[in-house]
C-alpha cells in the first residue's frame, strides 16, 4: 500500500521513490530492496507499509555502473531542482 498522495508527492520532491518502482527499474524483486533497507545496507524510509529509497542510495549500493545508471535514468525521474531565492 503506497503512502498517501500528499506524502508521496513530498517524498518524490525530496528525491525519494517507492522501492517497488526502483526494483521494477532494475529488474529485481521488491523484496531485495526491502531487505537491503531493513538490514541497513541501503538507507530507506518506511511510510505506512511502503518503503522509499533515494536514487543516490541505490547507485551507491548497486555500484555506479552504466547499466544501473541507464536503468534508473530511463525509468526514475530526477527530483526537481530547487532554486534559492535571495531576499
Amino acid at each position: 500500500m503506497p503512502a498517501p498522495p500528499a506524502a508521496e508527492a513530498a517524498l518524490r520532491k525530496e528525491g525519494w521513490f517507492p522501492a517497488s518502482t526502483i526494483a521494477r527499474a532494475l529488474g529485481v524483486y521488491p523484496s531485495t530492496i526491502y531487505r537491503a533497507c531493513a538490514e541497513g545496507r541501503m538507507s530507506g524510509r518506511r511510510v505506512g507499509r511502503a518503503w522509499y529509497v533515494q536514487k543516490s542510495t541505490v547507485l551507491a549500493y548497486y555500484g555506479n555502473t552504466p547499466e544501473v545508471v541507464k536503468a534508473l535514468k530511463d525509468r526514475i525521474p530526477d527530483p526537481p531542482k530547487v532554486e534559492k531565492i535571495e531576499v
